[in-house]
């Protein structure tokens, strides 16, 4: 069993990953060809927003948003500390400072009370946000529209970054159509994916899009070898976009494939020993019927670190992989024991214990029942020799 089976991905289309491949390289539209721009028109207009720019993967993407902001040395920018190092990793990029926020402990997304909480320690000290950075945790949505109207208030731009959340909906509204400016990443195990790195920025303003569209092109002008500013080199290949088109011909089918794998997984764990027992607690969405996870991660949390990892072990014996994502919150990273490289005005006491007690399961559209049903009754023989052994 793999944790994300990408062969199986690849094997349901493959006759026309290989014809779309072979049409792009036939083409030899390699750098920026149709099928990018197709690309960016069929996801703008799917997340519902006026403007789609394609470039080389998730953290181009959100250092585009940061510049097109103005945000830059010196500056403030807010984030969540339970997320992959990209977040904050592009906030440093642009020469800005990181500020942790804490996040909620049952949906693991940004908490608006702490970030509440932040800005008044900074305020006090003299200090605001340029920017803040959501992130839609494992798949499911933050509260955007929430912090949009907070961000309005306090006045600083909001960017989501939809790396893992791409189709999520909150109702009407998609991931990728919430804030200032939204990104997302297209690497091979996210929930839309080409067969390598990819990315892309949506806004619904024309200056921000100006301003990318040069940045991740040398920071071009309007004429050849004409250079209005210290760029970056971030586009997506044609092939790959020709990979993503096939991709998203299937993305409904395979969205509504797991939502299905997470309805079965909810099933069968709730009727568990370790759920039965409180040791383990299953995926809590925001609380709303028209509230859609793209599930890029089925992560459960338990009731210890020492069972956690115990569990995390276990299951290599049964063929069983999983993942602890993330076992170091940001502020923890080596990189910032440099102590001027990020802040951290404010309890992180959710991210810390989130990190020592959550573990990802295997998920991927394709998943089998009978795999399904092995990872349960394997995490829950798991379970019993840990309690056994006390």
């Amino acid at each position: 069993m793999q944790f994300c089976n990408l062969q199986r991905m690849y094997e349901a289309h493959a006759e026309e990953f290989n014809e779309a491949l072979i049409q792009s390289a036939s083409a030899a539209e390699y750098i920026g060809g149709r099928h990018v721009l197709e690309l960016e028109k069929k996801l703008a207009d799917f997340v519902g927003r006026k403007h789609a720019l394609a470039c080389a993967n998730g953290t181009d993407a959100l250092v585009l948003a940061l510049r097109a902001l103005e945000v830059g040395p010196g500056d403030y920018v807010a984030c969540p500390a339970f997320s992959f190092f990209a977040t904050a990793e592009a906030i440093n990029r642009v020469g800005a400072i990181p500020v942790f926020i804490d996040v909620d402990s049952d949906s693991f997304i940004l908490s608006e009370d702490s970030l509440k909480e932040a800005l008044h320690v900074l305020r006090k000290a003299g200090q605001m946000v340029k920017a803040a950075i959501v992130v839609d945790t494992f798949g499911q949505l933050a509260r955007a529209k929430a912090l949009t109207a907070f961000s309005n208030i306090y006045g600083f731009p909001l960017i989501e970054n939809a790396s893992q959340s791409f189709g999520a909906r909150l109702g009407k509204k998609r991931a990728c159509s919430f804030g200032d400016i939204s990104t997302t990443s297209f690497y091979p195990t996210k929930p839309l994916a080409c067969f390598g790195d990819g990315g892309m920025v949506f806004c619904d303003n024309e200056r921000y899009l100006k301003s990318m569209r040069s940045l991740a092109l040398h920071g071009s002008g309007n004429q050849i070898f004409e250079h209005m500013s210290i760029g970056i080199n971030s586009r997506l290949d044609d092939l790959q976009a020709a990979v993503l088109a096939v991709k998203f011909k299937y993305f409904e089918e395979e969205f509504q494939k797991r939502q299905e794998l997470a309805q079965n997984y909810e099933g069968l764990l709730s009727q568990s020993y370790a759920y039965a027992e409180g040791l383990i607690k299953l995926p809590e969405l925001i609380k709303r019927d028209d509230s859609y996870s793209a599930w890029d991660h089925f992560t459960l949390r338990f009731e210890n670190s020492s069972l956690r990892d115990f569990v995390h072990r276990e299951l290599k014996n049964y063929d069983v992989p999983t993942h602890i994502c993330y076992p170091k919150t940001l502020e923890k990273m080596p990189v910032y024991e440099d102590e001027s490289l990020a802040h951290c005005p404010v309890s992180l006491e959710n991210a810390h214990s989130l990190s020592q007690t959550i573990l990802s399961l295997p998920f991927d559209p394709y998943m089998t029942n009978e795999e399904l049903a092995l990872v349960v009754s394997s995490l829950d023989e798991s379970v019993k020799n840990y309690k056994n052994k006390r």
